[in-house]
């Protein structure tokens, strides 16, 4: 009878951290989505890295998840790399000082023709108007790539009245940081990438902790 207590006793604890613990991810699906969190909401890069490399040896053959691993392994390459003591900028709109070696900058690049950027442009303004007036830097590159010309970036400029500086740059900026699909998004602080993915996941609890610092 008491080992039947000791054995159930034991079985109820068992279930207790393991319900209160993180499910273990198990489909292509789910290993995107923590290790998205991982990278992306928490920063976590170690767990993300962990997560990506048992993940790479489950699905070594899914085609899916060898692009997202591709794309993680290619952010995740970036962070910790030190910032170029200046980047390649003709202006647009907005003109700023930009300082990539003290304070917190966030680099979102975009082109007029990508309707993901578009979408994104109304988000980030309002993120710069909360966060700028507390130290935050940022600036929209665009390559003007598909033969996208001035006159159309800036009449869209106007148009949305965006409030963050905009300028013109080469493809010098997005190799250093390895973008190749956009938007894309970077942040630097204090003359260090911290973290880098679509702005569309970008964590704003971290960006008020490194606007903070």
């Amino acid at each position: 009878m008491q080992n039947t207590i000791f054995v159930l006793l034991f079985i109820t604890i068992v279930n207790i951290f393991a319900c209160s613990g993180e499910k273990s991810p198990e489909t292509v699906n789910e290993y995107y989505s923590h290790v998205s969190n991982k990278l992306y909401a928490e920063v976590d890069i170690e767990k993300a890295n962990e997560l990506i490399a048992e993940a790479d040896q489950k699905f070594a053959e899914d085609a899916s998840w060898q692009k997202w691993s591709k794309r993680f392994r290619r952010d995740i390459s970036v962070i910790g790399k030190s910032a170029p003591p200046a980047l390649e900028l003709s202006w647009l709109a907005n003109k700023s000082d930009i300082d990539t070696q003290s304070g917190t900058l966030l680099i979102v690049f975009w082109e007029l023709w990508c309707p993901h950027c578009k979408r994104e442009v109304p988000v980030l303004d309002a993120l710069y108007q909360e966060y700028h007036p507390k130290g935050l830097q940022m600036v929209g590159l665009t390559r003007l790539s598909r033969n996208i010309s001035t006159t159309k970036v800036k009449d869209f400029i106007s148009a949305e009245k965006v409030t963050y500086p905009i300028a013109k740059t080469g493809s010098a900026s997005s190799q250093y940081f390895s973008v190749s699909g956009i938007p894309d998004a970077v942040v630097l602080h204090n003359g260090k990438v911290v973290w880098k993915g679509n702005p569309k996941a970008l964590p704003t609890d971290k960006l008020a902790q490194w606007v903070g610092q």
